[in-house]
């Protein structure tokens, strides 16, 4: 089965962007853009939020809006409580050169997709590690609403702390490859027709404490899944709860890998651990029951 998301061509044809080549924004404080319902291109990188507070991109009522050198949602250790909103049908934000949120220590801004909207970027990077190892704590992505699409050509990487994604209402996130290299971060798949399909899944490789949940009718589809990795790798867990909820693996599922302990995938109170060494799984998984099945037909089941 071939999982890999759609291009950016099926995706967008007939996009029409024009207008303003020029326009940009790198607010300090308490400023907006607007997006309402034209079609622009921003050739210079984006930033809402530089160093400062509670800047805000908004595009909304079939607002297309490109950004050709990237674009950052809290920039500077002091950026917090920044935020991107796209909403509504037609609404679409694309990024090419890659979606940074959360950058250098920055914290508690957010990305939030809604009502229909459309997201595209060439790479999308949650948190990244500033000066003298500090990092940033609590940025997110939530993506809600039958309709509303996500999607990432490259890799979606969370590398904070505490940081948040979320698909939830019906919506979609597909990427390459899906990696969270933080500690304490959350990626939750919630609600019937929420997809999240990618190729690659790392949970927690080098990292501690990341959590993957999928509940109540959500589908996470991928290629490989890996849940820990490198000797660093601690408490680890992806939970699969609620009736209908699906975690369907194609290719292989590989538990703790060179990791110390305390990974584990569980379905409810049940759970598959490996405290160390590696363990890898042929199989694909079918219904409620998490169910990786090895050729001929040996089952491992949580």
């Amino acid at each position: 089965m071939n999982m890999r998301p759609p291009t950016i061509r099926s995706c967008l044809v007939g996009l029409i962007v024009a207008l303003d080549p020029t326009m940009t924004t790198r607010g300090e404080d308490n400023s907006r853009l607007v997006v309402d319902g034209i079609s622009t291109n921003i050739e210079a990188h984006l930033t809402v939020g530089a160093n400062g507070t509670n800047n805000t991109l908004v595009i909304q009522r079939g607002g297309r809006l490109r950004c050709l050198r990237g674009a950052t949602v809290g920039d500077g250790r002091e950026a917090w409580g920044n935020t991107s909103r796209v909403l509504g049908a037609r609404s679409l934000w694309q990024v090419e050169g890659g979606l940074q949120v959360g950058w250098t220590a920055s914290s508690s801004n957010a990305i939030i997709a809604d009502a229909g909207a459309v997201v595209w970027a060439s790479w999308v990077q949650v948190g990244r590690l500033g000066p003298g190892g500090a990092m940033p704590v609590g940025n997110g992505v939530t993506v809600s609403q039958l309709g509303t699409r996500w999607i990432v050509e490259g890799a979606y990487t969370m590398s904070g702390r505490s940081g948040r994604t979320r698909v939830d209402g019906g919506a979609a996130l597909l990427a390459s490859s899906l990696e969270m290299r933080g500690s304490a971060e959350t990626i939750e798949l919630d609600g019937f027709g929420s997809l999240i399909s990618t190729e690659l899944f790392e949970v927690g490789w080098d990292s501690v404490g990341n959590k993957v949940i999928v509940s109540n009718g959500g589908l996470l589809q991928c290629g490989e899944m890996r849940v820990g990795g490198e000797y660093h790798s601690l408490r680890n867990t992806v939970s699969v709860t609620g009736a209908g909820t699906v975690l369907r693996i194609a290719h292989r599922l590989r538990l703790a890998g060179w990791g110390a302990g305390q990974t584990r995938l569980k379905r409810g109170m049940a759970r598959i651990s490996s405290v160390a060494g590696a363990q890898s799984v042929p199989g694909v998984q079918t219904g409620l029951l998490l169910q990786a099945t090895g050729h001929g037909g040996i089952p491992v089941t949580c």
